[in-house]
């Protein structure tokens, strides 16, 4: 009987304590002229019973990086709208238990920029693959560079061809391609999206390919040439990531 009391015990300050957490949040002194209407966002989404975790998350970036309170909430209610969009797009492919990385990935794509019907088609077509486990990673490689202010139209091109092909391994690596293309080639982040998406098409929508292809088309950037009487910088050892 003592060990249950112990337990029941236990188990109500576990309880309490996350409670305390979650209102110690929007108790921050920063969030005082907006604490209600983040409140509000959360109660409403708790209501709806969808995941709130990734506002929460969203508040805590917030504070961290010092954002002004009145913008703060407006990326809040943004993340509150989409993440009730989310809901109801996952809810139609996904019947009612919607699953909560991939509601998260959704706000995520449409707070970078993503527009509903680009982001929607690229789901229904990951369903129809019945690879659950890798759409949310293709819609964070979405998001990423979407973000990164790559060519929206392009981005989503090639990661639609690639999964058309189930080719997912390819669209992890195309955020690291398209940096080495930009510092190879000189190119702007948004020509860089566009020759890329352009290759992968012309070579059978196979990224070592669409490289390749590249490769012999386009002129290097020339390096500056080292000064004589100079050493050229060791590229290993401190101070470098391997």
């Amino acid at each position: 009987m003592k060990h249950v009391l112990a337990y029941l015990i236990a188990a109500g300050l576990m309880i309490s304590g996350s409670s305390a957490r979650a209102r110690s949040l929007l108790d921050d002194p920063r969030l005082a002229p907006v604490r209600s209407g983040l409140s509000l966002v959360l109660s409403d989404l708790s209501r709806r019973g969808i995941d709130a975790s990734p506002v929460r998350s969203k508040i805590r970036e917030g504070l961290a990086k010092r954002v002004p309170a009145a913008r703060l909430l407006q990326v809040v209610r943004r993340q509150g709208g989409y993440l009730r969009e989310g809901n109801e797009v996952l809810q139609r492919m996904y019947g009612r238990k919607v699953p909560a990385g991939l509601l998260r990935a959704y706000s995520d794509a449409r707070l970078s920029g993503v527009v509903r019907n680009r982001l929607t088609g690229l789901l229904k077509l990951l369903k129809t693959k019945n690879n659950r486990r890798w759409a949310v990673r293709m819609v964070d490689v979405l998001t990423d560079l979407v973000a990164r202010r790559y060519s929206i139209s392009a981005t989503y091109g090639m990661i639609i061809k690639l999964v058309r092909k189930s080719r997912f391994k390819q669209v992890l690596q195309l955020r690291g391609t398209l940096v080495r293309l930009r510092k190879r080639y000189g190119l702007s982040v948004s020509t860089a999206g566009i020759i890329l998406y352009k290759a992968l098409v012309s070579n059978g929508v196979d990224l070592p390919r669409a490289v390749v292809s590249l490769s012999r088309h386009l002129p290097a950037v020339r390096q500056p040439a080292t000064p004589t009487g100079t050493t050229t910088p060791s590229t290993s050892g401190e101070g470098h990531r391997p």
